[in-house]
């Protein structure tokens, strides 16, 4: 825990303040709002914090904080920090929810996703805050990020090929949306054009002490190392580089919006996927193909970024498919991370997609309810129900699902952490030749469900898949006849 003094008056409160409140009255924000303050307790969340209680009774919003303990510290750090973010609540009297991330879920979604801990943890801890908005109702998230935390992902994002939208960094505003595409959460970034230290400055001025992370000084995260090495580095060679990259990240938002602009209606959205008509793109320039393909992926998997690679592949087959007119009705143009571009009669499908081999057992992409079946003659029928024992709550995942066999090393995401599904046959007492009959629901999320029912055994469930459902429906899964089906959709 770092202590701070009070100094001098000086002008740095205001400005800290001033910025909240341009960002607050530009978002429109009056007394029907509610404000949540992802608060770790360190400088950059305490600084927001506190401006935003400052400002609540000019502007008469809720004020609420989140507290998330992503259990990756000392456990004595991790008490003393939460302690800290309780104490800072109730001396004003606000709201605080403290949040646990199950141990190993970070690890666990990192090796998922391919990304580093922080974007994991990041991905985690938003789902955990947008859970505690109630079922039709929105809130702001306000974050507490920096004009460092801005130029830092500038440099990063350069240096890993970003194209416009990587460039233009940070964005001062965004949606959170839910599974069923809701929006649950709107991001508020008040802090970007203000450099670190003058929060602290700030805090300094208003006695406000602010906890340490330890983990911000360890070098093995690349944000860490280049904030505390090659930034320093930067500036000396080029001192004016903060100013430089300002100018930049302006210049790209307003080319950005030109792109938007000129690509608008390319990409419409529809239940599930982003269609696009195909004498359109034929009229189209590739580059605005590029730009409006990015962007309708963006919607499709907020949060998660595309490498430009599969961007450019998606490109050129679909201009050499429209200039040679190939496009054939429903064939597969090109799929991958998550995401699948198929054509289908005079339109062309961007929609999600599980990816996942098919070398053994049996695999099908499951849409909605209908009847499946497989080469090794298990039949399935996938229905609604209120029966909480036959599958997961429909609140817990989103289609596309997979319904498919068990591979090596899967696991299950659970209240207790991840745990292999060998083990979980194990504690069945399933012989070896029959845990490849065995299926299991999985979604772009990991593991929903491990339909153990349907051979007389007892499901497991990921954690968010026994979440209710409002409406109290579940997808229930049964073993409609043994013989198969034709593996579609009836």
């Amino acid at each position: 825990m770092t202590d701070t003094k009070k100094g001098q008056t000086s002008q740095i409160p205001s400005e800290v303040e001033a910025a909240c409140a341009l960002c607050l009255r530009k978002t429109g924000l009056g007394p029907q709002d509610w404000i949540i303050v992802s608060y770790s307790g360190g400088p950059d969340s305490s600084a927001l914090a506190q401006a935003l209680f400052k400002l609540r009774s000019e502007f008469g919003y809720r004020l609420s904080l989140v507290h998330v303990d992503h259990g990756m510290r000392p456990k004595t750090e991790r008490e003393a920090e939460a302690a800290h973010v309780r104490d800072f609540a109730q001396k004003r009297a606000l709201e605080i929810c403290c949040l646990t991330l199950s141990p190993g879920s970070v690890a666990a979604l990192a090796v998922e996703k391919g990304c580093g801990p922080e974007a994991a943890a990041r991905e985690l801890r938003y789902r955990l805050i947008a859970d505690i908005v109630p079922p039709g109702q929105t809130a702001y998230l306000a974050l507490g990020h920096t004009k460092d935390d801005q130029d830092e992902t500038m440099v990063m994002r350069f240096f890993s090929g970003a194209g416009i939208r990587g460039l233009r960094g940070i964005p001062r505003t965004g949606l959170l949306k839910n599974d069923q595409g809701q929006t649950v959460l709107r991001i508020l970034r008040p802090l970007l054009d203000i450099k670190k230290r003058f929060l602290i400055s700030y805090l300094q001025e208003e006695g406000i002490a602010f906890s340490t992370d330890s983990s911000n000084k360890s070098p093995i995260y690349t944000r860490n190392r280049l904030r505390l090495d090659i930034m320093a580095r930067l500036s000396e060679e080029f001192p004016g580089m903060g100013k430089a990259l300002s100018r930049t990240r302006e210049r790209f938002e307003l080319l950005e919006e030109l792109l938007d602009e000129l690509s608008q209606g390319l990409f419409s959205e529809e239940e599930g996927h982003m269609r696009a008509d195909i004498e359109s793109l034929r009229a189209t320039r590739p580059a605005l193909i590029l730009h409006a393909l990015e962007g309708a992926v963006g919607k499709l998997l907020p949060g998660s970024r595309i490498p430009y690679a599969l961007l450019r592949r998606m490109t050129t087959i679909l201009a050499d498919c429209l200039g040679e007119g190939r496009c054939r009705s429903s064939s597969i143009l090109v799929s991958g991370c998550g995401i699948r571009l198929r054509a289908l009669e005079k339109s062309v499908i961007l929609e999600r997609h599980l990816a996942l081999g098919r070398k053994k057992g049996y695999f099908f992409n499951i849409l909605g309810p209908g009847l499946y079946g497989n080469p090794l003659g298990l039949g399935f029928e996938i229905r609604l129900g209120k029966n909480a024992d036959q599958g997961p709550s429909l609140a817990s995942f989103s289609y596309p699902l997979a319904l498919r066999s068990p591979r090596p090393l899967d696991k299950l995401e659970s209240r207790g952490g991840a745990k292999y599904l060998s083990d979980i046959f194990r504690e069945w007492s399933v012989p070896e030749d029959m845990r490849e009959e065995i299926a299991l629901l999985e979604d772009g999320r990991g593991i929903v469900c491990v339909l153990g029912a349907l051979n007389g055994y007892v499901n497991r469930y990921a954690e968010r898949g026994i979440v209710p459902d409002r409406t109290g429906e579940y997808l229930c899964v049964k073993v409609q006849q043994k013989g198969g089906f034709d593996g579609s959709e009836r």
